[in-house]
């Protein structure tokens, strides 16, 4: 008698029906923007946890509440609630699905190797590392805050994985070497240029366009968000044109050339109405009303923007990877929305500018 149960093998569309059921029930312990209005208004820590302890992220920190002492420690809880909610959905997703998360959050290695590498040769002090990403995943992110020299980080980068990413810091070492700014940024172009190259072709390879669409939407407002900055600043144009990402869906390289001409916000935010950026032209300008003109707040406008743009954007196949990256961005705008309002409370921040936000601007 065969001592072996024999499994029948799933079919995929009740794969994908199993995980569109996941997803939607997980999508109702995101935190609402009424739910952390709520939590602003506590007068402490402990408290504005309490009021978001009905949600996944919620419940997690509350385990965590004695640690959440200073902005460090906030960000630090919040991505690893982040980190582990992402590393779940892949591991319960299907392969093609699962290879996409993993691609995608890429990111937060790329910008961890990236800051290492700023930190030892642009001497800018401590890193604050993002604990999400494969590297995290591995359990292996401690071991790259104590690596030292440049040989070790592309043998460490190898042994994560990440093998691309350590053949091109291998190929470019001279531009680390060169331990000036314009040359830092010259590779940061090259690792994140990289990244979204690669996350294409693995849309192209599965015909998934819709999703690609959003995706290289996502890098027209990454270049948007380089131009305000430009402008806000005072940063070079030269500079700026580094570290633009190619690719991009709606805005040539033409136009960037014509935007990196702009000296007042208004101008950019008048072009945008013309585009299918127009939307975001009044919540830049009452984003950075509110908060003095201050670029940092820029990056969670746009992530509300693209969360925006993956819900009204219809996907005509059940298997799209649409929903997937819908929920991943929803989480990942979740976290920076959470620990924006956390830290603005441990730091005895003005409550009223995040209400604003929250209200005004957040979806």
């Amino acid at each position: 008698m065969n001592q072996y149960i024999t499994f029948i093998e799933p079919s995929i569309e009740s794969t994908y029906s199993f995980l569109s059921a996941l997803l939607r029930s997980r999508e109702t312990l995101i935190a609402t923007n009424d739910d952390l209005v709520k939590a602003l208004k506590s007068n402490n820590i402990v408290d504005a946890v309490s009021n978001i302890s009905h949600t996944s992220i919620g419940d997690f920190l509350s385990k965590k509440i004695r640690e959440l002492i200073s902005s460090k420690a906030v960000d630090a809880a919040v991505y690893d609630h982040l980190s582990n909610e992402l590393k779940y959905i892949a591991l319960n997703s299907p392969r093609k699905i699962s290879n996409f998360i993993q691609l995608y959050v890429t990111k937060y290695d790329v910008y961890n190797i990236l800051l290492y590498i700023r930190s030892i040769t642009l001497k800018t002090g401590a890193m604050e590392l993002i604990p999400c990403g494969l590297i995290a995943w591995k359990g292996m992110l401690n071991k790259l805050i104590n690596i030292t020299d440049l040989d070790t980080l592309i043998d460490f980068i190898h042994e994560a994985g990440l093998h691309i990413y350590a053949d091109l810091v291998r190929i470019n070492r001279s531009l680390i070497e060169a331990k000036a700014e314009d040359k830092f940024y010259e590779l940061e172009s090259i690792l994140m240029n990289k990244y979204y190259e690669l996350l294409n072709a693995y849309l192209a390879m599965l015909g998934d366009y819709l999703t690609s669409t959003c995706i290289r939407m996502m890098i027209d407002i990454h270049n948007i968000i380089l131009v305000l900055k430009k402008i806000i600043l005072g940063i070079l144009p030269d500079i700026i044109k580094k570290i633009m990402i190619k690719g991009g869906m709606y805005i040539t390289h033409t136009e960037y050339d014509e935007l990196l001409r702009y000296e007042r916000i208004d101008q950019l935010t008048n072009w945008l109405k013309a585009t299918p950026y127009k939307l975001l032209s009044d919540k830049i300008l009452i984003a950075l009303k509110i908060f003095k003109n201050n670029p940092s707040i820029l990056d969670i406008v746009f992530k509300s923007f693209n969360l925006y743009n993956l819900r009204i954007t219809l996907h005509s196949s059940p298997l799209s990877l649409q929903p997937v990256i819908t929920y991943v961005v929803a989480k990942e705008l979740e976290a920076s929305k959470v620990s924006l309002i956390l830290r603005a409370i441990v730091n005895g921040s003005e409550r009223e500018p995040f209400e604003k936000l929250l209200l005004e601007i957040m979806v």
